[in-house]
């Protein structure tokens, strides 16, 4: 378990990663970070094997820079719940397979959503999901080329995202 965290619960730059039952929750913001539970950056990949994000200040998951996340549904489940900045952003180049994982409950602090997905970035939603509750959208296609593959294969309540293959 990772904690009441000032800047960032786990920070990974430039590394490679395997969590498996993990919960991160409760980091708050400080003078360095915004308080995100899980901050994947800078071509980072995280390979997700059970997880829980909840009851962070800022946003659950940051994916920034050409990072990568994978969630393997069949290890464990993927949770994503109540916190204040949104659930997972993937921006800046950066691509999630969270196809199974469970996205609820997260605020739109900072402009966030249950997942946002901008700046030339793609999430997958193959092995569905479920997404409901999140404000203001439970998932977000931002203006800069974000893109949601097969958004119509998970539970979700409220997007502005198409459905593009």
């Amino acid at each position: 378990m990772i904690q009441n965290n000032a800047n960032y619960g786990l920070n990974m730059t430039s590394s490679r990663a395997r969590v498996t039952r993990v919960t991160v929750n409760g980091t708050t913001a400080g003078t360095s970070g915004p308080g995100n539970g899980v901050e994947i950056d800078s071509g980072s990949t995280l390979t997700v094997e059970q997880l829980t994000v909840h009851g962070n200040q800022g946003a659950g998951v940051s994916l920034i820079g050409n990072s990568n996340l994978t969630n393997r549904l069949w290890a464990g489940p993927f949770l994503v719940s109540n916190n204040g900045g949104g659930g997972i952003w993937v921006t800046e180049d950066s691509s999630a397979d969270i196809g199974g994982a469970t996205v609820i409950n997260n605020l739109g602090g900072n402009d966030g959503s249950g997942v946002v997905i901008t700046g030339n970035s793609q999430a997958s939603f193959w092995q569905g999901g479920t997404f409901p509750g999140n404000q203001p959208l439970d998932v977000f296609c931002g203006p800069l080329n974000g893109v949601a593959a097969a958004p119509q294969l998970a539970s979700i309540g409220v997007t502005n995202c198409p459905n593009t293959y």
